[in-house]
């Protein structure tokens, strides 16, 4: 650049000492030109021996002048001209085949932090101006080539750029299939669907890698991947854990069925097995999760009716063992015994059925306070909805 500013004023100044002499001005002007032209193409860079030919040329065709041989000056002027031409056509297409390579690795990096869909807009931009650009290369369009390439590459990295600062969206999907592999886990899915589940947490491994080095793209495919898994794996545990609640709740019911409390809590009995036909019902609808539940509540409720019996069972063979003088004709409801009051759980044909609250408010005037005699009794009432007849219940005294 220098020598050529420097020519710019030498060639100012033979024009004005020429005066009127046949300098050559109009072909080093011309030379000039084209230099300059050459320098916009990098010629220094990709045409160094045109390039400097034509400068060096150039510099001749003064030289010429001061020694007022015109000819010899307008020819090396000339020469100069083609030289630096020349640089121009070798030095063009290079720089914009190497622009186009530059602005085609910035798409290719914004593609890797998913750009495409991070920042769209920008993306696609830069994804169009680079095919401009290649099309204007191949049809030797250069200067407009380098144009649209560094226009595409200055897009490209910008939506790079703007990928990166939106890169919390992943996190948000990483920490989406991991709380569904948490939940397929609480339903053994490790055993019940071992391919499926051991497939997504090596696909959320690989694609919580890929977020840490910014491969967002892949962590995204990795993600759609974990993400299958992980919903295929919940999905089988919670098909195989509602079929077995079904089957652990029909097996409870008929155990239930058989004990004493099928007739003493004939209400939970009946809830129990509409629960487990709503399962069943649940279950063929695909609804596994509620299935589960309906599944669970009818094992709870078949449960108490099972507990039901064998305690009235079992305290009511201690109380024929133990209650000889009551069961043999004392109609007292109580005994006293130290700080308790006994009281023996009647049988009523008709409601109201012996409970913990009319026993308080017989004793206390006041059937808030059952858990008193709850509290007193554990070693016998495992479910203080359920007493039964024969039962001799410790009756705490209050203080007076």
């Amino acid at each position: 650049m220098r020598n050529i500013f420097g020519l710019s004023i030498v060639l100012s100044v033979l024009f004005f000492a020429a005066c009127g002499d046949p300098v050559p001005l109009g072909e080093m002007s011309s030379a000039k030109m084209m230099i300059s032209k050459a320098q916009t193409a990098r010629a220094e860079k990709y045409a160094p021996d045109e390039y400097n030919e034509a400068a060096a040329l150039l510099l001749e065709s003064h030289s010429l002048v001061k020694e007022e041989k015109y000819d010899d000056a307008g020819k090396k002027a000339l020469a100069s001209k083609e030289k630096a031409q020349a640089a121009y056509d070798k030095a063009a297409p290079l720089m914009a085949k190497d622009s186009i390579d530059v602005a085609e690795q910035s798409i290719k990096s914004a593609d890797e932090v998913f750009a495409s869909e991070l920042a769209k807009d920008e993306y696609e931009s830069a994804v169009n101006k680079q095919k401009q650009a290649q099309a204007d290369f191949e049809s030797k369009q250069y200067e407009s080539a380098y144009k649209n390439a560094v226009e595409a590459d200055g897009l490209a990295k910008n939506a790079r750029n703007t990928a990166i600062s939106g890169k919390g969206m992943i996190e948000d999907s990483i920490n989406e299939v991991k709380a569904t592999l948490a939940e397929a886990k609480k339903y053994n899915a490790e055993k019940l669907a071992p391919e499926k589940y051991n497939s997504a947490v090596e696909s959320l491994t690989n694609a919580q890698k890929s977020y840490d080095s910014l491969a967002l793209k892949e962590a995204f495919a990795y993600l759609d991947e974990a993400k299958a898994s992980a919903d295929e794996a919940y999905q089988i545990a919670l098909k195989e854990t509602a079929l077995d609640k079904i089957e652990q709740s029909k097996q409870s019911i008929a155990d239930a069925e058989s004990s004493r409390g099928a007739k003493e809590a004939s209400a939970d009995l009946q809830a129990s097995k509409e629960l487990s036909e709503t399962a069943e019902m649940q279950y063929n609808e695909g609804n596994y999760l509620d299935s589960i539940d309906s599944a669970n509540e009818s094992l709870r409720l078949s449960g108490l009716v099972s507990q039901a019996g064998s305690s009235a069972d079992k305290y009511s063979n201690d109380s024929s063992s133990k209650d000889s003088v009551s069961d043999n004709g004392d109609s007292s409801d109580s005994e006293a015994s130290g700080d308790y009051d006994i009281y023996k759980v009647k049988y009523n044909k008709t409601p109201p059925k012996d409970c913990l609250w009319i026993i308080s408010k017989k004793f206390y005037n006041n059937g808030r306070k059952w858990k008193k005699i709850f509290n007193a009794n554990k070693d016998i009432i495992k479910n203080p909805d359920y007493i039964f007849p024969g039962w001799k219940l410790k009756i705490p005294k209050e203080s007076k």
